[in-house]
């Protein structure tokens, strides 16, 4: 996953020539953008072209990662990785935690495999505290309106418990998409998303 994935139901991994590919770029992190020694890397990494280049324009460089960094401490982009929501990218408004009915948002991935604890997810926050959600078979109800339906069973055959019912309490959000595979609060791997895991609204840009 990448800084914002909105998973569906299974598993996506990355092919393998691009991870090898990524793994070859001396950057691993944004925070080594202020590591001196990586620039050092990444200048003999460029070549000489590339080192030529860097010393006649260091200060449109060293500009723009101040400008990378004040904007890092507001925004990071989010990149959707599955076909849950219709967006590719996004803005992730790191300082707005404020949830609303139908809101973009992302948050931090607390759940189980297929995926790894600490990623983000990125989906639609369906129900807010207060609401009533309620369950007849394997639909989902919030306030008495349809919301979507529950599959039985993962592409992978194994079995999906149903999400929790009843008030959604203070600082809790039933989040969802639209795709039919989305691992959203219809199941009990997601479940109701906390406050705490919320790491901002999300803007999308296609």
């Amino acid at each position: 996953m990448t800084s914002s994935a909105t998973s569906a139901a299974d598993s996506t991994e990355l092919p393998s020539a691009l991870s090898a590919e990524l793994t070859s770029l001396p950057l691993r992190h944004p925070r080594q953008l202020l590591d001196i020694w990586f620039w050092h890397d990444a200048i003999n990494w460029l070549g000489a072209k590339g080192q030529a280049h860097f010393k006649r324009l260091w200060w449109a460089w060293v500009l723009a990662v101040l400008c990378l960094w004040g904007f890092s401490h507001y925004y990071w982009v989010g990149i959707n990785i599955t076909k849950s929501l219709p967006q590719r990218f996004f803005f992730i408004k790191k300082t707005d935690l404020s949830v609303a009915r139908d809101d973009i948002i992302s948050f931090r991935w607390d759940g189980g495999p297929p995926y790894p604890k600490g990623i983000t997810f990125t989906k639609i926050a369906k129900g807010v505290p207060g609401d009533v959600v309620t369950v007849q078979g394997r639909d989902f109800y919030i306030n008495g309106q349809f919301v979507a339906s529950a599959k039985p069973y993962s592409k992978m055959g194994e079995p999906l418990a149903l999400g929790p019912t009843g008030v959604i309490p203070p600082d809790h959000y039933f989040v969802w998409t639209p795709h039919i595979d989305s691992l959203d609060s219809r199941y009990a791997l997601t479940g109701w998303i906390k406050a705490e895991q919320l790491q901002g609204k999300s803007i999308p840009l296609f």
